[in-house]
């Protein structure tokens, strides 16, 4: 039976799909965002882990590369967006074993994809699934914001006189502030997508993976099944803590 949920998002400082994921790929992962759920307890915290940047500056919920390691050994189901494709291999890369990870995931993209036959955005999914989208980044963009981020602190760190004599009166503290600001605009899009990847699965859950869409080539109304994950709980019993 499952008793506890984790689900995943990462963020990565390059956006090159030819990255080799045994070498620039280990630099790759700037932030994941972890939520655990318990299904005893109805517990639910969402943590944020970052190798590339003190995130304490931003939230307390912060841990580090062992607590992740901890959450993904002993989840009982791991669910994520895409997690098969994506996350698991930039969390590898980073040095994270991802064995059980994998053994108890429930990717929803490629639940979907194995029902259809097709791929679907996580947005036109979260859409026929009635989840509002409110975000305003992607994951391109929010590479980008954080490449910024971490040059204007290695500027700043490298020469802040140099910064000053080119740029005359500014403070020097408005670079790092700047950079905060790049930061914590990616963290809050990685949380979101956590946030919206929970919501469609509980709808999941709710309807017992039933889908109804409609495909973007032919314009018509599909219904389709995906495969749940065995070991939940039927929902009616059991509320999601999130």
């Amino acid at each position: 039976m499952i008793k506890s949920i984790l689900t995943i998002d990462c963020e990565t400082r390059l956006w090159n799909k030819s990255i080799d994921w045994t070498d620039e790929g280990i630099k790759a992962l700037c932030l994941a965002c972890v939520a655990g759920s318990s299904l005893d307890t109805k517990a639910h915290k969402t943590f944020v882990f970052s190798s590339h940047f003190d995130a304490n500056i931003l939230t307390e919920n912060v841990i580090d590369f062992e607590e992740v390691q901890d959450k993904l050994d002993f989840a009982d189901l791991v669910v994520t967006s895409n997690g098969d494709w994506f996350d698991f291999l930039v969390l590898e890369a980073a040095g994270f074993n991802c064995d059980h990870a994998r053994e108890v995931s429930f990717d929803i993209l490629r639940a979907f994809n194995n029902a259809a036959g097709h791929r679907i955005s996580l947005a036109d999914l979260a859409y026929h699934l009635g989840v509002p989208i409110l975000k305003s980044l992607d994951g391109k963009t929010a590479a980008e914001l954080w490449e910024f981020a971490e040059t204007l602190d290695t500027i700043y760190m490298g020469d802040p006189n140099g910064i000053e004599n080119a740029l005359g009166d500014f403070d020097n503290r408005t670079f790092v502030k700047a950079a905060e600001a790049l930061y914590a605009r990616v963290m809050e899009y990685c949380e979101e997508e956590v946030r919206i990847t929970e919501k469609i699965f509980e709808i999941l859950w709710c309807q017992e993976g039933r889908v109804r869409y409609t495909f973007k080539f032919d314009h018509l109304p599909h219904n389709i099944q995906l495969d749940m994950p065995a070991g939940l709980p039927h929902r009616s019993e059991l509320p999601l803590p999130f």
